[in-house]
């Protein structure tokens, strides 16, 4: 029995100079580099593993989704959290970084025929500004693609001024009220359901925290008992891992044997970092990975 497909592996190894931050939240900026040399283009929701050659830390490479591509640039964002994500901010002008890749399997191409319901909690909003992009340049209407992001308070709402340039629906909400609606996610969700703004013929993807990740595919799950019908649904793990290239096995992801060849776990650096919700095994999204 064939396993799940490969994400496509052709990562290439290379250095790119230190443009610039730009702070987007108060605690998130993107990351501006420049690769050095000519590189292949990067889907939406691929990543890329970043490390600094010259300094002994961080000492592992990190993971980062590429957010937009501008001319020759590749742009992060990145949620400041830790020695790594700080070191990255510090650098000045001409530094150097080393990346690999792009890595990973992407979101299903846009069919402009088919509304789209983008779910983003936190820095899991980093793989969607691509796609978005992508999709309008190929003729999708602004209204078939609707943004639901949400955090636990305004910081953790990133580059809001850039979201609204692109003119899809876009429905916020923080947990404690500060930004848009008091509530969670699945509360936009719920709503919108229930007022026929959205429903069970389109496609929905989300990233964000796994608690977040798994109360939205609890809730679809939900919709899709209640109304007799299946939801096209994918989901882009934030899944620690050092390599990006299915060595180290660190990015192990519980999903269902009979979708991978009777092997209980795939890898999201190879096999990921997107999978279709029915792939995940039971609890896959509740943080039992990585």
């Amino acid at each position: 029995m064939p396993g799940l497909p490969l994400a496509p592996v052709a990562p290439e190894i290379f250095e790119a100079r230190f443009v610039a931050v730009e702070p987007v939240s108060q605690d998130g900026y993107v990351l501006r580099l420049e690769p050095l040399v000519s590189t292949a283009a990067p889907a939406p929701s691929q990543f890329y593993m970043l490390s600094l050659p010259e300094r002994l830390q961080p000492l592992l490479p990190r993971p980062f989704s590429i957010y937009r591509v501008e001319g020759r640039e590749l742009h992060f964002l990145i949620k400041r959290q830790g020695p790594a994500t700080r070191a990255y901010e510090r650098l000045a002008a001409g530094d150097r970084l080393r990346l690999v890749g792009p890595l990973g399997a992407t979101w299903p191409e846009p069919e402009p025929q088919i509304p789209t319901v983008l779910v983003a909690g936190g820095v899991g909003l980093a793989p969607f500004p691509l796609w978005i992009e992508r999709a309008l340049a190929r003729g999708m209407a602004r209204e078939k693609i609707r943004l639901v992001f949400g955090a636990r308070d305004a910081r953790g709402l990133y580059d809001l001024e850039r979201l609204r340039t692109y003119g899809v629906s876009l429905d916020l909400c923080t947990e404690d009220g500060s930004v848009g609606e008091r509530g969670r996610v699945t509360d936009l969700l719920s709503r919108a359901f229930a007022s026929g703004a959205i429903d069970a013929s389109m496609r929905y993807f989300s990233c964000g925290p796994d608690p977040m990740m798994a109360a939205v595919q609890r809730f679809l799950a939900g919709v899709e008992r209640e109304r007799s019908t299946s939801i096209a649904t994918w989901f882009s793990l934030e899944t620690y891992m050092a390599c990006g290239l299915g060595v180290c096995n660190g990015c192990a992801v519980p999903v269902d044997p009979a979708c991978h060849g009777d092997w209980p776990y795939a890898k999201a650096c190879l096999h990921g970092p997107v999978f279709e919700s029915h792939v995940l095994a039971p609890g896959a999204l509740e943080g039992a990975h990585g």
